[in-house]
């Protein structure tokens, strides 16, 4: 289980990390083609490593891998914050999203 979920996880940082390593003009323009593609990647990893993915969503209460899916959570609502930032997003501007109406 856990080398599946820390590669898993590393992969996702990884990804975030190249996305929000370009300039602001190319994360703008190329959001929906790069997260479209790295998904694919992501179910990809997913199905090579199906029952491991089924316990970690099923079974893992109670166990250290209990916190998985919240470390994804996190892990994509920090990046999703810095490509708000990074692209002046309108959301956050006009007040429409905050931190605290998670």
């Amino acid at each position: 289980m856990e080398p599946v979920s820390e590669e898993f996880l590393s992969r996702c940082l990884g990804v975030q990390e190249t996305f929000h390593g370009f300039d602001s003009e190319t994360q703008r323009r190329e959001v929906g083609q790069y997260s479209s593609n790295a998904m694919l990647g992501m179910v990809d990893y997913i199905y090579d490593h199906f029952d491991e993915f089924r316990l970690l969503l099923d079974a893992s209460y109670g166990t250290k891998f209990h916190d998985f899916v919240n470390r994804l959570v996190s892990m994509e609502e920090e990046y999703t914050w810095k490509w708000i930032r990074a692209t002046g997003s309108h959301f956050e501007l006009e007040g429409e999203l905050t931190a605290e109406s998670k």
